[in-house]
């Protein structure tokens, strides 16, 4: 873990073009939490389209989400809000959980699993941010 707060700057509420609905940027918060680094609109973008990408199909779910994993993750809380309004606003996310759970996974299971891919697609992309 690191110890350094992070900078979150206001323009996910003002821009025109470009609005953040719920719950995106709360779990944008929540997956950079131990980092420091300005968020931007470019890096927001493509992060959504990579968590986006994760339910393209079952093969993608279970490629993209194969062996992440948040110690004590609980489906409680937070997450459930969050998964409710993403099965909203993700059609994909909706069709791959229904043919996944409880088929292959359970629901647990397949939250841990996307829940934890997010946070590290968000390191990552913070990650390249703060390279370059």
């Amino acid at each position: 873990m690191y110890n350094i707060n992070i900078c979150y700057v206001s323009i996910f509420y003002y821009l025109s073009d470009f609005q953040l609905k719920y719950p995106w940027n709360e779990i944008i918060k929540w997956g950079s939490d131990d980092l420091n680094v300005d968020i931007n609109i470019k890096i927001v973008k493509k992060v959504i389209e990579e968590i986006k990408d994760i339910t393209l199909d079952e093969e993608s779910f279970f490629n993209i989400t194969e062996g992440k994993d948040i110690q004590s993750f609980h489906f409680e809380d937070k997450y459930v809000l969050w998964a409710t309004a993403l099965l909203k606003d993700i059609p994909n996310l909706k069709k791959i959980r229904y043919n996944i759970v409880p088929k292959y996974i359970n629901e647990n299971e397949f939250w841990l699993r996307y829940f934890s891919s997010i946070k590290m697609i968000i390191i990552k992309n913070f990650f390249e941010t703060m390279q370059n």
